[in-house]
């Protein structure tokens, strides 16, 4: 059983339906878009992309759609003071700028975009939720202990 966070409580996944669910809950809730007509009134999700950067086989946005926000940022955070950037290699950091691009190509076919911040995520994403007004935050839970 996987967990993950939404709305800053804990929940319990069971099983999930990769890939199909995922395209079904994004052509449903176009909250990626910010127009869902069904999603919960005033309510703003951001989905953490951290290390899983696919829509397929994504549990923890399957989570978020599933709360039918009313709108949902997809944003990715880059540190350049992280450790995985930090000491990366010139092959590693084009391919996580290949897979950014890749993921923002993909949301973009379904009205949305990928949201890309620069600096340390402990400083820029409570700055985003106010500004954003975000009340519910999904990302992939770690079993590495890394930070982010």
């Amino acid at each position: 059983m996987s967990k993950y966070f939404i709305g800053f409580r804990q929940i319990y996944l069971l099983s999930i339906v990769r890939y199909l669910l995922i395209l079904s809950l994004l052509g449903l809730a176009s909250s990626l878009s910010g127009q869902n007509k069904m999603g919960k009134a005033n309510v703003n999700a951001m989905h953490w992309f951290r290390k899983g950067l696919r829509l397929s086989d994504n549990p923890a946005l399957v989570a978020c759609l599933e709360q039918s926000p009313k709108n949902v940022y997809p944003t990715y955070v880059l540190d350049g003071n992280s450790y995985q950037l930090f000491r990366c290699t010139p092959l590693r950091a084009n391919f996580l700028v290949e897979c950014l691009q890749d993921l923002d190509k993909n949301l973009r076919t379904l009205g949305s975009r990928l949201y890309v911040l620069s600096g340390d995520p402990t400083v820029v994403l409570p700055q985003k939720w106010k500004e954003w007004d975000i009340s519910d935050l999904s990302f992939e839970e770690d079993e590495t202990l890394e930070p982010y």
